[in-house]
């Protein structure tokens, strides 16, 4: 299997200091190759103003990267939150290293 690109939204530090001496970050967008993706079931919530459906899906990553909680990624044109940090996939009882899982979550409002 080959993958499919997405592209990760996430904050990078650019190496200078702001006047409290902590780090100035940018945003960056970076294309990440050979993702597999795989679907989760949504969930649909209903609430009393309105009714939401949340979608959910899982990134398996060829290596870890560092994706954080705070990113966002691009997945077929559509753009996720991440849930988490992403997990080292290790098997641990062998040299195997699939590399890094992310999960991924998107909520919409619908009409009934």
């Amino acid at each position: 299997m080959t993958g499919e690109t997405v592209t990760w939204h996430h904050r990078t530090d650019t190496g200078k200091r702001d006047r409290y001496n902590k780090p100035i970050l940018e945003d960056a967008d970076d294309d990440l190759d050979g993702v597999l993706v795989a679907p989760n079931l949504g969930d649909e919530v209903t609430g009393t103003a309105e009714d939401t459906a949340n979608t959910r899906i899982t990134l398996y990553l060829p290596t870890p990267i560092g994706v954080a909680a705070a990113d966002e990624i691009t997945v077929r044109g559509i753009r996720y939150r991440v849930l988490g940090n992403e997990a080292d996939w290790s098997a641990g009882l062998s040299g195997w290293n699939p590399g890094a899982v992310v999960q991924l979550s998107r909520s919409e409002s619908v009409s009934a």
